[in-house]
Formats: structure tokens, C-alpha cells, sequence
């Protein structure tokens, strides 16, 4: 296959600084409370660092209700399931509630008292003999089954009615078949609430999933019959979708899974802003990308749903913001944009604000592009606006043009794959052109006190495979030069990072001097089934960026001396930063490159094989290493800290190759063929936008390809720092030295791709000739 080559370019190092702003200390995370703050002396000597700004010690309160289920969330752990250790992958099913042995013989006809739906059908787990081929599911389809959605391990959720069941159990490719049982609807913590035997002491937010779209009105109906107050029914694309508030008891999850038509019971947990921590643009290396490459964002359309702009006028807007309006839409207060929280304007402006109000000083990553910016903030200050059906939040966006969408909130689910990152993927997946770019939120804790971040804190829909999603790195600002930059993490959150290193950790300044850290707040993976993220970090503490003019608005981590700017942080800004690279990278394929609909496959791979590792972090390399060491990726930074000049433009000898939008199918294979020489690093980087992920699957990948580089002598080089295949992530990445020089091969292959053809983005940079 052809490859598309960049011309090199010697790579400069310039300053930049970046606009963005992280919103409020009362605000560090949901229901965190400012109370919990105390003064604290730092381990090192005052009399090298400004004073702080000292509040008065406040006891801790009693959590609330609210605070407690939080406390629950983020603790628990579901129970691991029994199962054979040595038992093949083709003989389990793996599901979010437990590991299904299929080595037995099939299961019987529906014995669990399970309700057929209104079409007289039951849900089944049927299962092939491997890898899955276009041909299996139709034989399926002829039978009479309807697919549902992908199980691994070979295996799909089909409807069908107890004639079609036989005709399907005796197809020559079924190697197992069984009843989708109740237990298996029902989310682990869940299930956890219900057996809890003081309950809870208010209603719980639920969603429930149906098979069918048109089944949702059904589960309303049973819903209300159980006494829950119905929110909303979305009869979706795919699916249908109920969200309830209803008193959690196990008669109410039991009757609920019963339903035939029922897929999934989750909680629902609202998303706030993401709003606690931000970034500087000399290490994002953006300037020179402006000056030297004309890459400004000109002509790209951007999303945007926030808080609101400004004072919510086209005729009186922020000076940075005037002009780039390509349209606006009222959401979440009908009639009125305008932004009295502040959080909006900040993230708009670390975008593209152009910097009018400030003479250019403070500008935004793709100045000059245009923003469709949907206000989603009620009138209570919540994401009102935000639909259940999610993906008609990017689609408005994405009918006026918009093909990156910049969204800095998110549900503190502690790695879970929502019904809202379904519906994110469901949505890339529909649109592949259009890259969603999402926090990965700030619910990064020390709570052992071992003084490392703990894992497993990563939001949703921050969670689904396809869309960037962002963590925070800290800002390179001295203490004492604006904003929080006078706190470490131990004075401004002491329940939270309670032990050195981090206590005493200034916020926006390495411990070191030299290598730059990560945010503590930012969230870390895995994902609840294992995946790598967040994506990509940016810095996330500090920043400064547009604030807004509107009465009442916030000025966030403090007060500009320019009137128009303030200090902000946390992954609400990072994120921005990381939609206005990608606008640049889209723009550079467009202008550059002459590929005129780059897919968000090939703008994310992009971003992240030029990533620029942090490792080890500011904490050295002993038992508080903040940074896991090479090769990338991690569960802290992801692939690394973007890094825009040398990704787009890599010095000599390297080059920049890419390949997008070429479709495979199960067994099927693409070879590329480089001479490499010895004289540099080489990066591959594979990326695809998956199938949505299956309500209740225990894995969220559905369509597998595998990356492998073969060098001359034969050596295989695998991805994601692995020494076998990847069976997890929608991203690999193989980086190396070229040991010798001479032909090397990238081989793309579809190891298992039920929900296929699979398109996908293969990127290269490195010494090639």
C-alpha cells in the first residue's frame, strides 16, 4: 500500500502560553468539600518561596449521603470470578458480573422464569467455534436470530424465539449455546447496594438498557408499576434507554431483570465539570507550529459543550472569542447562552481565543478556527442541557460542520464503561470523521497514603475506546507567580494527598527542577476491563484563559491583572488544549497533505505516536515513581505529553507516513515494507474506531486487529510494550531503535472482527529512506 510522506523539518523548541483555566477550590471534584482544606507548613524553606494564601483550619464534616455513595463507588471492587485457571479463551464468556465455562455441553431451554419480550423472543449466548466470520452471523440471521451485541470470547447476545433457538443450536459453526440469564444484567455494584443490609437512604439513579430500541417504552411502563420515577426514555439507534430514580432493593433489580427485553441495570451518575486543575504552551511545543508552519486551525469547525460563553451576546462578546461563532445553541437554558459560571469561556478560549484582548499574548491552540458551542449548563449551574441520548449532543454539532468535539466533564465512575461511553462509541462509530475529545476527570487520590496516586479513578463517558481522552499534567509556574501556583497538593487537599512526595509538591512547579510531573488530580486508568488510559496528558494546573464578563461568573484558580484572563485547572483544561491540537493535526492532512477527510482514527494515532513520554515523573525513579518507565504506554500519561512540532514535522532523517481508512476483516492482512536506519527512533502506531462496546460484556473490545513489526533478522516487535499480542485496546504503538538497518515490516491483521469490516489508521514516524 501506498504510504504519505512528510516533508522533514528540523524541530525548534519555542514558548507558548496556553489559555485555559481550571474552575473553582469548591469545586476540586464533586462533592468535594472546600472545608476539608487546612493550612499546613511545607517541608521546604519558606523563606525560598512566597507566602501562601492562608484560610483558617475548618473541621471535616460528616459525609453525606451523596458523599458516601462516592466513597462506596470508588472502593469497590467486584469479586473475582471462579473459573478453571487454565480454561482456553474459547471456552469463556467473559461479562462484566462473571466468567462463563462453556466447555460443558449447551444449556437448556429457558429455565430461569426470564419474561419473553412482547415479540415472544428470549435473549441467548451463542457461541463459535473461534475467530468470528461474516458468513457464521448471517447463517444466524437465516435461522431466525436477531444479534444483539459482541461477548468475547467468540460469542454474541442473539434474540430469537425457542424455534429459531434450535435451528441456530444445530448450525456446524455454534460450538455453545445458553439462556442470557437475569444475574447476568445487573452491575456488580449494583448488586453490591442491594445487599447492603443498612440500604441506602435516598433514591438511586439507574439506567436501564433495553435489546431493542423500541422495547424502552415497555420497561418505562414496568418501572412506574415499581413505584421509580421515570427521568427519560430514549429510544435509541441500537437500543433503547431508561433512566429512573428508584429505592434500590432486590426485589426491584430481580423483577427488572426478569424482563426479556431488558440487556443491562447500571447506575446512573451525573456528570459534572471537570473543573479542578491546567496548562503552559512551551510544552506543547505550538508556536513555531503558528509562526513557521501556518498551522493555525483555519477552516476547521470545532464542538463545544459547556457551561456557556461570556455574556451570552453576539454583539458583547469576550474580544478573543468575537467573530468565531458558527453557531450556538441554548440547551440547557432555553433563550440563554450566557456563561455565570466561567468555566465555558475559559475552555472556549484555551481552544481558539485569539487573543485580541491581550495582544496576541495569550492565545488559544487553533486561533483561528471557528466554534459551534452548545450551553448545557441549567439554571440550577448542573449539565441539564445534556441529552440522555448523547449522541444528538454531536451530531447538532457535527450537521454545522464540527469534526472535533471538546467536552470537559464526566461521571466519577472509577473506570466503568457507561451506557454514556457506549453511546460515545456508537456515535464514533456512526461518524467516524469526527473525533470526540473528553476529560479524563480529577478523582486522583493518595487514600492508602503510600505517597503514590492510586489507579482506577478514570471518568465517564472518559472510558470508551474511541474518542482522546485527556489527563493533566502540572504547568511549569513558579510558586508564587499567580493563580494556585503558592499551594502544594497537601495544603490546598489534605484528605487526599496526606504523605511526601506529593504533600509538599507545589502544584504548578516540578519537585525536582527537571522533569515535569503529572497532576495529581488527574484520573489514572485501567479501565474496568483493562484498557490503557487516559490517552494523552496536557498540562492541567495553572492555566490562564479567557474569563467571563457575565454577572456572577467565577474567576476560577484566581484573578488575571488582566481583567479579561484568569488562572484555572484540572483535566476541564487540559482537554481543550489537546481538541485544539487535534484541529491543527486535521488541518496539517488537509492543507499539508492533501487528505481531504482525515478520519479521528488517523488525527488520534497522530497525536499520540508523537506523544512525548514524562517518565519517570518528578519523584525520581524509587518506590514513588509518579511515571512508569519506557516502553509507552501507561495508566498515567498515556502515550505522553503532546508534543506538536516534532510530531508533524519530526527532524531528519525521520519522516511522517500514514495510511487511513482501509477496511479488514476477520484473517485478514496488510504488510508495510520500510528500510529503516539505525539513526533514530521508530514509532508505529495502529488505531481504530471500534464497535460500541456490549452492555454487560466483560471486555469492551469488539473488533481486534493485532500490530506486529518484523525486523530483518526476523525479531518481532509487539505492541504496547507487551511480549505477545494485544487482545485489549483499539490503540497499539510499537516503538524501538532500529537495532540493524534494513527492511522492516508492519504487519495489520484481523485476529477476530465480529462487527466488521474494521477501517482503520496505521502512523509512522522514524529514520526511513
Amino acid at each position: 500500500m501506498n504510504w504519505r510522506r512528510a516533508m522533514p523539518a528540523a524541530v525548534m523548541g519555542v514558548a507558548l502560553v496556553f489559555l485555559i483555566i481550571f474552575y473553582g477550590v469548591r469545586s476540586l471534584r464533586p462533592d468535594h468539600p472546600e472545608s476539608s482544606r487546612k493550612t499546613e507548613s511545607p517541608s521546604r524553606e519558606e523563606s525560598k518561596r512566597p507566602g501562601r494564601a492562608l484560610v483558617p483550619a475548618k473541621s471535616i464534616p460528616t459525609p453525606t449521603p451523596k458523599q458516601r455513595l462516592t466513597e462506596w463507588r470508588r472502593d469497590f471492587r467486584p469479586s473475582p470470578s471462579p473459573v478453571k485457571a487454565d480454561l482456553p479463551s474459547e471456552h469463556r464468556i467473559e461479562l462484566e458480573t462473571r466468567t462463563v465455562d462453556t466447555s460443558g455441553g449447551p444449556g437448556p431451554l429457558p429455565t430461569s422464569g426470564q419474561q419473553p419480550t412482547a415479540r415472544g423472543t428470549f435473549p441467548w449466548i451463542v457461541q463459535f467455534d473461534g475467530p468470528v466470520l461474516e458468513e457464521w452471523k448471517e447463517s444466524v440471521a437465516r435461522a431466525g436470530g436477531v444479534l444483539r451485541g459482541y461477548l468475547p470470547n467468540y460469542a454474541f447476545v442473539v434474540e430469537m424465539d425457542e424455534l429459531a433457538a434450535g435451528r441456530v443450536a444445530a448450525l456446524p459453526n455454534v460450538r455453545w449455546m445458553d439462556e442470557y440469564r437475569p444475574e447476568y444484567k445487573i452491575q456488580p455494584f449494583l448488586e453490591h447496594l442491594a445487599s447492603q443490609p443498612e440500604g441506602l437512604e435516598a433514591p438511586l439513579s439507574i439506567t436501564v438498557q433495553t435489546f431493542a430500541p423500541e422495547d424502552a417504552s415497555e420497561v418505562a411502563r414496568a418501572l412506574t408499576a415499581a413505584g421509580a420515577d421515570v427521568k427519560s426514555v430514549s429510544p435509541g439507534r441500537r437500543w433503547g434507554l431508561v433512566r429512573a430514580s428508584v429505592h434500590l432493593t432486590r426485589d426491584v433489580l430481580d423483577s427488572l431483570a426478569r424482563l426479556g427485553s431488558v440487556q443491562w441495570i447500571e447506575e446512573y451518575v451525573p456528570p459534572a465539570w471537570h473543573n479542578d486543575f491546567a496548562v503552559r504552551g512551551n510544552h506543547l511545543n505550538v508556536t513555531n507550529v503558528w509562526s513557521a508552519r501556518g498551522l493555525t486551525g483555519r477552516k476547521q469547525i470545532i464542538g463545544h459543550a459547556d457551561t456557556g460563553l461570556d455574556t451570552g451576546s453576539v454583539t458583547n462578546l469576550h474580544p478573543d472569542l468575537s467573530g468565531r461563532l458558527k453557531a450556538v445553541y441554548a440547551l440547557g437554558r432555553p433563550g440563554d447562552w450566557s456563561d455565570t459560571h466561567g468555566h465555558g469561556t475559559h475552555t472556549a478560549g484555551s481552544i481558539l481565543g485569539d487573543g485580541s484582548a491581550s495582544t496576541g499574548q495569550f492565545r488559544g491552540v487553533a486561533y483561528e478556527a471557528s466554534l459551534v458551542h452548545q450551553s448545557v449548563m441549567d439554571a440550577g449551574g448542573g449539565l441539564g442541557g445534556i441529552p440522555d441520548a448523547l449522541g444528538d449532543l454531536f451530531l447538532q454539532a457535527y450537521t454545522n460542520g464540527a469534526r472535533i468535539h471538546s467536552d470537559s466533564w464526566g461521571s466519577p465512575v472509577y473506570g466503568q464503561y457507561t451506557s454514556d461511553s457506549q453511546a460515545a462509541d456508537e456515535f464514533m462509530w456512526d461518524y467516524p470523521d469526527m473525533l470526540l475529545v473528553f476529560s479524563a476527570g480529577n478523582d486522583g487520590t493518595d487514600a492508602n497514603r503510600n505517597g503514590v496516586v492510586d489507579p482506577d479513578s478514570m471518568g465517564a463517558p472518559g472510558t470508551a475506546k474511541n474518542m482522546l481522552t485527556v489527563g493533566a499534567a502540572e504547568n511549569d509556574r513558579a510558586a508564587g507567580s499567580g493563580g494556585y501556583s503558592s499551594f502544594t497538593w497537601g495544603y490546598g487537599w489534605p484528605g487526599d494527598y496526606a504523605v511526601n512526595p506529593i504533600r509538599d509538591d507545589y502544584i504548578s512547579e516540578s519537585a525536582d527542577g527537571v522533569h515535569q510531573g503529572i497532576a495529581a488530580f488527574s484520573s489514572r486508568g485501567p479501565t474496568d476491563d483493562g484498557r490503557l488510559k487516559p490517552d494523552i496528558v496536557g498540562p492541567g494546573t495553572d492555566v490562564i484563559s479567557c474569563r467571563s464578563h457575565a454577572p456572577g461568573a467565577e474567576s476560577g484558580w484566581g484573578d488575571h491583572p488582566n481583567p479579561d484572563y484568569a488562572f484555572s485547572g484540572g483535566t476541564s483544561m487540559s482537554t481543550p488544549l489537546m481538541a485544539g491540537a487535534a484541529a491543527l493535526v486535521r488541518q496539517y492532512f488537509l492543507e499539508r497533505r492533501g487528505w481531504f477527510q482525515p478520519s479521528a482514527a488517523l488525527v488520534k494515532a497522530t497525536l499520540l505516536n508523537g506523544a512525548r513520554s514524562l517518565t519517570p515523573g518528578q519523584y525520581g525513579t524509587n518506590a514513588f515513581r509518579e511515571v512508569p518507565g519506557w516502553p509507552r504506554p501507561n495508566n498515567v500519561e498515556g502515550w505522553g505529553q503532546a508534543d506538536l512540532e516534532p510530531t508533524l514535522f519530526p527532524a531528519p532523517p525521520a519522516s511522517l507516513l500514514f495510511h487511513d481508512v482501509l477496511a479488514l476483516a476477520t484473517g485478514g492482512t496488510n504488510l508495510y515494507r520500510l528500510f529503516l536506519s539505525t539513526n533514530g527512533t521508530a514509532r508505529f502506531t495502529l488505531g481504530w474506531t471500534d464497535y460500541p462496546g456490549t452492555a454487560g460484556s466483560g471486555k469492551k473490545l469488539v473488533n481486534d486487529l493485532d500490530l506486529l513489526v518484523l525486523s530483518p533478522s526476523g525479531t518481532n516487535f509487539f505492541p504496547n510494550g507487551r511480549a505477545s499480542t494485544d487482545r485489549t485496546n483499539n490503540i497499539e504503538g510499537v516503538d524501538f531503535r532500529p537495532p540493524v538497518s534494513g527492511v522492516y515490516t508492519a504487519r495489520v491483521s484481523g485476529f477476530n472482527v465480529p462487527s466488521g469490516p474494521q477501517n482503520f489508521a496505521l502512523v509512522f514516524s522514524g529514520p526511513w529512506s
